[in-house]
């Protein structure tokens, strides 16, 4: 599920779940290798609230907008993570681009979705200052 990058689709993750999940090409040998980078045991991977978003709570958290590929081994994860911020009454916006995969927005220069994503990120960051009379946690 969604939370740190470097561990790809875990076991558990929604898009396992759905099958999705390992289309990175990652075996589990892989993920534990990149787990051990980052955690000393299976233990505290499991208690770490940024590998789990969909275990955390996260009410209170500003708007969030959300952009995955429709083709993206993680795009179950984002609709998830959506879902989950949604029902903690968090503003979010998800927005599933068709027939892209993972990084689509690296290829800006290439794909016209890329650059519509980046429009919409842009004017859904305007519309949150705009509502927030420009401030932010930095200058509150």
């Amino acid at each position: 599920e969604y939370g740190l990058p470097a561990a790809a689709v875990p076991p558990d993750s929604v898009s396992c779940a759905d099958g999705t999940g390992g289309a990175d090409g990652m075996s589990p040998a892989d993920r534990a290798y990149y787990d051990s980078l980052y955690f000393s045991s299976p233990t505290e991977r499991a208690a770490a609230p940024d590998i789990a978003l969909l275990r955390t709570e996260l009410r209170g958290c500003p708007p969030v907008f959300l952009a995955a590929g429709e083709c993206d081994p993680l795009v179950a994860d984002t609709r998830a993570l959506a879902a989950h911020l949604e029902a903690r009454a968090v503003r979010t916006h998800l927005e599933v681009v068709p027939g892209v995969m993972h990084a689509f927005l690296q290829r800006v220069r290439l794909l016209p979705e890329a650059e519509r994503i980046i429009a919409h990120t842009a004017a859904f960051l305007a519309d949150v200052l705009d509502r927030s009379g420009g401030r932010t946690r930095s200058n509150r």
